[in-house]
């Protein structure tokens, strides 16, 4: 369930308002009918489509990879729903990741954050679901295992050594040999 202040901020992103040169900049189709910037290709963010630690607006698909690295963000809401390559947002200040796609044909990549929960992250992902450098993350059992994505060719990289336990001392499914 989304915060009152969250859904505030989608609303106010829903509107073609950005300029022509951002558009073609970042090669970005306003999609009337969802409200959203669909994009044909990679899109690495920049400045000029952050604003207080928040996407200026609301992606909705895009085909190639999503770069968000190093840019301040506190928060992905506006984020696209789905990206057909990999999405990539290390080394911002998240602390959750509501907002994520849904959807990441390639691998997640959301290392070197501040976060406390995977709450939001993406259904399934084709690649590889990597999270490590997050010191603040819960890592027990139930929490790692209801919030984890689908994977599908990749592999998951947690915030621990390779062989960490669980604190009941089960080694998870994924990392036995």
């Amino acid at each position: 369930m989304k915060n009152l202040k969250d859904v505030i901020l989608e609303s106010l992103l829903n509107t073609d308002t950005i300029s022509d040169a951002l558009k073609e900049k970042y090669n970005l189709i306003y999609n009337y009918e969802t409200g959203r910037y669909d994009c044909d290709g990679d899109i690495k963010i920049a400045d000029d489509l952050i604003e207080n630690g928040h996407l200026r607006i609301t992606f909705g698909t895009v085909k190639g990879e999503f770069d968000c690295i190093e840019n301040c963000l506190s928060s992905l809401v506006g984020c696209p729903i789905r990206v057909d390559g990999d999405f990539i947002c290390f080394d911002n200040r998240l602390k959750t990741l509501q907002g994520a796609p849904k959807y990441v044909g390639g691998g997640f990549f959301c290392d070197y954050n501040y976060l406390e929960s995977l709450k939001g992250a993406p259904e399934e992902v084709g690649g590889h679901f990597a999270c490590t450098g997050n010191p603040d993350l819960i890592y027990d059992k139930e929490h790692f295992y209801k919030y984890l994505p689908k994977i599908g060719n990749g592999l998951i990289t947690d915030i621990k050594e390779i062989n960490t336990q669980f604190k009941d001392g089960t080694i998870p499914e994924w990392r036995k040999i």
